[in-house]
């Protein structure tokens, strides 16, 4: 999903919707402002959440691109939408509970008497 995310950033950037990694996470992610760049240099997966967001906003402006008739504008953004929307799907449908490691017995007395 970072890839996608390089990629949409990148898109945006050359369309002049976002200027920066800055900008793009506060007004597209909906995020802090080094939340983009925390992503591509940690290399975790960006919060569905965000990801949501994202395609929420990019559906917003797409509509307003075909309202508007700019044919080319809401082409590329029904592209990126529909990439960002099928990532989003996967990963829900694809995603295990969040499980937590239980403490080995040793462990879960360190503090008893022994």
């Amino acid at each position: 999903m970072n890839e996608l995310l390089y990629e949409t950033f990148k898109a945006l950037r050359e369309l002049g919707i976002t200027n920066s990694g800055n900008d793009f996470s506060r007004n597209m992610l909906g995020r802090s402002s080094r939340y983009y760049s925390w992503v591509m240099a940690s290399g975790h997966e960006p919060d569905l959440g965000a990801m949501v967001a994202l395609y929420a906003r990019l559906d917003d402006l797409h509509t307003c691109a075909e309202v508007a008739g700019d044919i080319r504008l809401a082409a590329a953004l029904d592209n990126m939408t529909t990439r960002i929307w099928e990532s989003i799907r996967h990963r829900s449908l694809t995603k295990g509970p969040n499980r937590r490691k239980k403490q080995n017995g040793d462990y879960a007395c360190a503090g008893a008497d022994r």
